[in-house]
């Protein structure tokens, strides 16, 4: 390829970028409001689970109180979850604004991967972008958008 690529290709690679990044903070959106419903989920389920039934002839097989107990441990892992994605796809979408790091939204892009379905998408459609062959020029030599 030529050491200059055509205008039509920076203006469509330049305006790709700016999607992908916009798309990055709409994915630290989701990432929030994901934590959000985790907490509001532990705090119904922690409320059910905490208050003894009323007493029926036969009682549960196990001890509702002990149930919870393993449940806490998906509310961490959960809520680690979303925040480590919040955090990397803020930081990403940064890096994408700035044209820097162009390896590290890659990384993050995999992550994404991971989660179902939007963040599949955003990371295969990030991937397919910062892999084109015009991309390390553009990250090297273009100034961020203003």
């Amino acid at each position: 390829m030529s050491p200059n690529p055509p205008s039509f290709v920076s203006n469509r690679d330049s305006d790709q970028l700016k999607l992908i990044e916009v798309f990055h903070y709409v994915m630290v959106g989701l990432a929030l409001g994901g934590m959000a419903f985790i907490y509001m989920h532990y705090l119904i389920m922690s409320t059910a689970f905490s208050h003894p039934w009323p007493q029926q002839k036969e009682q549960p097989p196990f001890d509702p109180v002990e149930f919870f107990r393993a449940f806490r441990w998906f509310y961490l892992f959960m809520g680690v979850w979303g925040l480590a994605s919040l955090v990397a796809n803020l930081a990403s979408g940064l890096c994408i604004r700035a044209r820097k790091y162009r390896f590290f939204s890659m990384i993050i892009a995999g992550f994404n991967c991971i989660n179902m379905p939007f963040g599949t998408g955003l990371g295969i459609c990030t991937l397919i972008v910062l892999l084109r062959p015009t991309m390390p020029e553009i990250y090297r030599e273009s100034p961020p958008p203003a």
